[in-house]
């Protein structure tokens, strides 16, 4: 369920942050997938955020809209967020190129 927070700034620094983070990273030895950038998807005093991942692997483009349980981003400061969104993505694209699977939000370009 989403709730609107007086915050404003919160989804929005969640997405900066991830960004800052994230842009220009390879998701892992085992992974050829980098992400070119974070943005913040939903509405800014929407809680908790949607966020989109772009990032290319294996030469395709592609982005991944990612919409943050709450139960990970209430309790602490968006630096903590942050590293939470590491483990999802590190996971996530070893496994899709282990496996094929596609998670939930994630598309190609073409």
């Amino acid at each position: 369920m989403q709730v609107r927070v007086a915050e404003e700034s919160r989804a929005r620094a969640l997405a900066d942050e991830l960004d800052r983070r994230w842009r220009g990273r390879r998701t892992g030895d085992q992974t050829d997938a980098t992400i070119l950038g974070v943005h913040l998807a939903s509405a800014p005093q929407v809680w908790p955020p949607t966020v989109v991942v772009e990032f290319t692997m294996s030469g395709r483009r592609g982005t991944w809209s990612v919409a943050t349980p709450s139960r990970f981003l209430d309790r602490g400061p968006i630096s903590d967020a942050a590293d939470w969104f590491a483990q999802i993505a590190w996971e996530a694209f070893p496994e899709m190129q282990a496996t094929g699977y596609v998670p939930n939000g994630m598309r190609f370009a073409g």
